[in-house]
């Protein structure tokens, strides 16, 4: 992979407030060892629980982007 090379990475997510702390780490950790330039999009599906919320908290630290769908409309 060049260095100029952006990975982009989406992941779809709804009432994850239990698991995507860990995920967003462990996922940024193992690309940065492997000297990958990234960015991780959130797609949230309206989650009903504080998922919105801890991504929020996450921006700070990590090369995220989020967006959050009003409604629930499922994957695609």
């Amino acid at each position: 992979v060049c260095s100029s090379d952006l990975i982009s990475i989406i992941i779809p997510v709804y009432n994850e407030q239990g698991t995507i702390r860990e995920l967003i780490e462990r996922l940024c950790i193992s690309l940065a060892k492997e000297n990958f330039v990234f960015e991780i999009i959130i797609v949230d599906d309206h989650s009903t629980d504080n998922t919105f919320q801890i991504l929020n908290l996450l921006y700070a630290d990590f090369p995220l982007k989020c967006v959050r769908k009003i409604g629930r409309k499922g994957k695609a």
